[in-house]
């Protein structure tokens, strides 16, 4: 299963089919999260895996409580749209005020529906794939958790 952290954060690279072998996190992501929240910027999930895989994913990583909220998918159809949507509706902000971090192409078409800027997490894509994220996202492509951790700092303003 994959978890990804959305809403600045990235892919948390949690891929665990019979949720008995766990891989860690991407090293920072803890630490990215954490700042973030200190600076009193929201930090949502939203995935597109089951209820289940999701709480047993991140209690294992004791995760629980570094997210403001959690929105989880459907087995039907990409909802992270929609989930976005009810974020912003939610903690009434708009959607320059947001950003969606992931990794594949359905998240920048995601973001694109509901005019939020994404961040492409591509510390693990191939050469090929981060040549076709950067055509398609052009600017907002990051090769490393540092990378992406700059831009926010920087756009954040983070202290």
């Amino acid at each position: 299963y994959e978890i990804r952290l959305s809403l600045v954060g990235s892919e948390m690279c949690i891929r665990d089919r019979m949720h008995t072998v766990y891989i860690q996190p991407f090293a920072g992501i803890r630490e990215l999260i954490t700042e973030l929240k200190k600076n009193s910027i929201i930090v949502s999930l939203i995935t597109g895996k089951g209820q289940r895989s999701c709480d047993i994913t991140l209690h294992h990583f004791e995760m629980e409580a570094l997210f403001d909220s959690i929105s989880i998918g459907s087995p039907d159809r990409n909802t992270k749209a929609e989930s976005m949507t009810e974020l912003m509706s939610k903690y009434n902000i708009q959607p320059a005020e947001m950003v969606y971090v992931g990794d594949e192409f359905s998240d920048i078409t995601a973001c694109s529906k509901v005019g939020i800027q994404c961040l492409s997490a591509a510390w693990i894509a191939s050469l090929s794939k981060m040549k076709k994220l950067e055509k398609e996202n052009q600017g907002y492509v990051f090769s490393s958790i540092k990378s992406l951790h700059s831009f926010l700092k920087k756009e954040a303003h983070l202290v």
